[in-house]
């Protein structure tokens, strides 16, 4: 795989997705109190046990789990990230339209919302994984930089009284509601899936053990950056929204969008303007991110049979499967805008519908547990062969 990106590169992609899903995800009103910071903690925890098979696998081999070629069961588990990652890109365009028809644009024209966002993602799409990493630094910068202008100029109105106690709820009766939900909200996690797809592009020429042998550098992505930031940025603002709203934080749709309204900052008159369009920047980012990752699945599936050849026609095997991959993607891409199209004004139905669960936890356990298992096996298998 020549394309190679660095380990902060990809962390970028993942938090970028991140803040985009925690700053505009369909509001759940009941979520909004205090008891959020233990239920984030909690569902960080639970993460960190989803990601470890993947987090040992990247760090003892610097190809990739889809790298290995693990026959037809990298069928079945490459078409089962398939239709999880379409969802993701479903979900994550009715969740942008929604944000932004309920706040600073509501006479959004959705054909037109629709015909932008997808026309991005297929731009970028063609373009690749390096070109998006490289962008994504800068996208990640941004978005903290404005929640930090945000959180400094709204200051004033904070007040700590309004807080209560996030340790309170364990007098309840309700605890174990509290550690589904945050299960729930777990198997929620659409990184995880970009991760497992996008590993195999990280540089580890530079990282050999003591025996000389290369290791992976992409754990890194998520155990040095990714859970240390979204943690801390999901603690402080659930900390902030609780501390400037306090009871009536469960009547107010968008919080965040709500503060950067009132934020008072003279240089710039709107903030909530500045929040809007750094939040439309992350929701397209994130579908561009999701079509890259459906078009690197497709080219290890139709190279699955190919990938011991040496000699591929002078090439125009390998070139024959990209376009194939490309174009395949592309048909996935307008599908999925269509089904948008169709899909606005029925937000809440994602909410609604307790059938949910079950529908994230299979794709999840696919690519957490299964996916790195067979890649492991195929390796043990091959080392055996040759050996």
């Amino acid at each position: 795989m020549k394309i190679k990106i660095s380990h902060f590169q990809l962390a970028a992609l993942l938090i970028v997705s991140a803040l985009f899903s925690m700053s505009s995800g369909l509001p759940d009103m009941s979520e909004h109190s205090m008891t959020k910071f233990a239920s984030l903690l909690i569902t960080s925890g639970l993460l960190l046990l989803i990601y470890l098979p993947l987090i040992v696998f990247t760090a003892r081999n610097q190809d990739g789990v889809l790298q290995s070629n693990f026959g037809a069961v990298k069928w079945i588990v490459g078409s089962v990230i398939v239709f999880r990652l379409l969802f993701a890109a479903l979900l994550t365009a009715v969740q942008l339209e929604y944000a932004i028809t309920k706040t600073i644009m509501p006479y959004l024209a959705p054909i037109f919302f629709t015909t932008v966002v997808f026309l991005s993602a297929l731009y970028s799409m063609n373009k690749g994984v390096q070109s998006a990493a490289r962008v994504a630094p800068v996208a990640l910068t941004l978005y903290l930089l404005v929640i930090a202008l945000v959180s400094v100029f709204i200051w004033k109105n904070v007040d700590i009284i309004r807080i209560h106690s996030p340790l309170a709820m364990f007098g309840g009766n309700d605890n174990g509601g509290m550690f589904w939900g945050s299960l729930n909200d777990a198997v929620k996690n659409d990184e995880l899936f970009f991760f497992a797809v996008l590993s195999g592009f990280v540089r580890s020429e530079d990282a050999q053990d003591v025996q000389g042998k290369v290791r992976g550098q992409s754990y890194k992505s998520v155990l040095f950056y990714y859970f240390p930031i979204v943690i801390i940025v999901g603690l402080w603002l659930n900390f902030l929204y609780n501390a400037v709203f306090g009871r009536f934080l469960g009547s107010v749709l968008y919080p965040m969008y709500t503060i950067s309204s009132f934020a008072d900052f003279n240089i710039i008159e709107r903030m909530d303007g500045v929040f809007a369009t750094a939040t439309i920047l992350g929701g397209i980012f994130k579908i561009i991110l999701v079509f890259i990752c459906v078009r690197v699945i497709l080219f290890e599936l139709f190279a699955v049979h190919s990938r011991d050849k040496q000699k591929d026609n002078g090439g125009g095997g390998q070139i024959k499967r990209i376009r194939a991959a490309k174009i395949t993607a592309a048909i996935l891409l307008v599908a999925t805008a269509a089904l948008v199209r169709l899909l606005l004004g029925r937000e809440q139905w994602f909410n609604n519908n307790s059938g949910m669960s079950i529908f994230y936890g299979v794709p999840m356990i696919t690519a957490a547990f299964i996916l790195p298992a067979a890649a492991l096996v195929f390796k043990k298998n091959t080392q055996k062969g040759q050996g």
